[in-house]
């Protein structure tokens, strides 16, 4: 039989998984408070994963990403990128290790929302039902020890990042 098989071919089966970057867990704390007339929503949202590190997509070797050169300039301990076609097996079997996976985790403030109705009384001298004045939003801050852009999308290290946003606005009722 093949070293390493047990059925006397490779196959699926004898596979080895270097490192799942599935979640390993994930989940959110949601509230919804209110005091008088202000109310407060916000939903917090935390995942524990892996993810590539952000360096590891340089582009082509012909055409490396701004970001990478940087890094090789100077000082750096790293050599210049190379075209051989050595430097790319090289480069091909370092992606198959978990040497450039890391720690992905995160605590991100999804969504806020802070409103506050105006009295009844103040409405009723001006001819509105109801007045609401609020500010939402999105994406505000995130807690992470991943280097890359969004640690949400840390598959490949170079995806967009998800869209921080504040809006606000009124809500009136005749």
């Amino acid at each position: 039989t093949m070293a390493g098989s047990s059925n006397g071919s490779f196959d699926y089966e004898d596979r080895i998984v270097i490192i799942d970057r599935n979640s390993e867990f994930y989940g959110g704390i949601n509230n919804n408070l209110k005091f008088k007339n202000f109310s407060l929503q916000f939903l917090f949202r935390f995942e524990k994963k892996s993810g590539l590190h952000s360096l590891f997509n340089a582009g082509r070797a012909s055409n490396p990403l701004r970001t990478v050169l940087a890094k090789l300039n100077g000082e750096s301990t790293f050599q210049t990128i190379s075209q051989s076609s050595q430097a790319g097996n090289a480069f091909t079997n370092v992606l198959n290790t978990n040497f450039p996976v890391q720690d992905a985790s995160f605590i991100r403030l999804q969504t806020i929302s802070f409103g506050y109705d105006l009295p009844k009384a103040f409405l009723d001298n001006i001819g509105i039902d109801a007045l609401r004045l609020f500010i939402h939003g999105q994406n505000l801050f995130t807690i992470t020890p991943y280097e890359g852009i969004d640690p949400q999308l840390s598959l490949s290290g170079i995806e967009i990042g998800s869209l921080r946003s504040i809006s606000g606005g009124a809500q009136i009722k005749f």
